[in-house]
């Protein structure tokens, strides 16, 4: 369901050895579908869900915060914008251990983006306002947990990084990253003209 919930808004994936990128998780911008299934050795899956979609559970440098990779490229601009999804964090109501992971990650990521933004804002008129309904709160989409990097370019061609807290249930939650490259405008505007054109 969380991956399902992921999809929707995000990424790509692939066969054949191939050297580590130096970019995010091993994976450089503008790679084609066959260079990152390379990359990835092959256990690449397309998402019906999103043209110029892809996910994987391997990637040449992964990380033991994350448990699925998700992909967006179009075949005109190569891959352009790259989500991992993190494990599930089991945590009480008021999402300490949650919060304690996503602190520890925005710390890895600003010793090497720089100083992030942070928001830990509530939605307007939300009922979720009590310390103890910090999880259900996420749950309903009513409050906003990220921290985003968007002094680039950055190296890698990486133009923008947001860091993103979730929760699937009262007491489960997780982490999502996203990296954009910059040919990601070029990306989304190929991919629509490739939707476009079946009809």
């Amino acid at each position: 369901m969380k991956r399902l919930l992921v999809v929707l808004v995000v990424v790509i994936f692939g066969t054949v050895p191939a050297v580590a990128g130096d970019g995010p998780f091993g994976l450089n911008a503008g790679m084609s579908l066959d260079e990152v299934k390379a990359a990835v050795g092959g256990a690449l899956k397309k998402e019906t869900s999103q043209v110029g979609v892809w996910s994987t559970a391997t990637v040449p440098k992964p990380s033991p915060m994350f448990e699925t990779y998700i992909f967006m490229l179009s075949n005109k601009t190569g891959l352009c914008k790259v989500t991992a999804v993190g494990s599930d964090v089991k945590t009480g109501s008021h999402g300490i251990e949650l919060r304690q992971q996503f602190d520890k990650m925005r710390g890895l990521l600003d010793g090497v983006y720089g100083p992030g933004k942070v928001t830990d804002q509530l939605a307007h008129g939300t009922m979720w306002k009590e310390p103890q309904y910090f999880m259900m709160s996420l749950v309903q989409k009513e409050r906003f947990l990220i921290s985003l990097w968007m002094s680039g370019p950055y190296k890698s061609g990486i133009t923008n990084v947001m860091l993103k807290a979730g929760a699937t249930s009262g007491h489960s939650g997780y982490l999502l990253l996203h990296y954009e490259f910059d040919n990601f405008v070029q990306c989304q505007a190929a991919l629509e003209a490739e939707q476009q054109g079946v009809f």
